[in-house]
């Protein structure tokens, strides 16, 4: 479903299942312009984020992208693809977390400019775990050997971004942690607790 709001604030919603894309422009001029990714990283949600941010770049008035993420995360292929888009935009893209960011989200949260939690966000960070096993042995092999280069890229985005080597990273991952804003701010996971609009 693709809505079209004519009031003064333009509005262009993309749900599919429980998952929506959403691009707020406040008017036409705005200079800062939102986009909402809430639910899973998977195709659907990344092509639609991408594609926003592609378009949001044609525009004039466009000075700066705000990236809303209310996730739990998901597929890592999908959610580098959209990394590299969120960092090749010639319009500086910030990140903020508002509800939860996990997983994959927590990737994504570092591939912004500035990066944001809201005040009563949740953050969690955690190894890759693979859906691989499908089939004959040998692929099963070649899927899992791919995951774990798929899975020390992602570590290397985000220890790059937070200022830690990689083992440390994966050190302080452990399992799985969850973080308040004030934990993620102290470990350069954001820049700042956003505390206004």
């Amino acid at each position: 479903m693709v809505s079209v709001k004519p009031e003064k604030s333009d509005s262009i919603e993309i749900e599919a299942d429980k998952v929506s894309i959403d691009v707020t422009k406040d008017d036409d001029k705005a200079k800062v312009k939102k986009i909402v990714l809430a639910g899973s990283v998977d195709d659907v949600t990344i092509s639609k984020a991408i594609n926003s941010i592609i378009k949001l770049n044609e525009e004039e008035s466009t000075e700066r992208i705000e990236l809303y993420l209310a996730t739990h995360g998901g597929g890592i292929d999908m959610g580098i693809g959209l990394f590299d888009i969120i960092k090749l935009s010639p319009i500086p893209v910030d990140t903020i977390v508002t509800g939860c960011s996990m997983s994959m989200g927590m990737t994504l949260l570092q591939a912004g400019v500035k990066r944001y939690a809201t005040a009563n966000s949740r953050l969690m960070i955690h190894p890759a775990s693979g859906g691989a096993g499908r089939g004959r042995i040998q692929e099963g092999l070649l899927s899992m050997k791919d995951s774990k280069k798929l899975e020390r890229r992602n570590n290397r985005l985000v220890a790059q971004r937070i200022g830690m080597k990689v083992d440390e990273y994966i050190k302080f991952m452990g399992d799985a942690k969850y973080m308040s804003p004030q934990t993620a701010l102290k470990y350069n996971f954001i820049d700042d607790i956003r505390k206004t609009w």
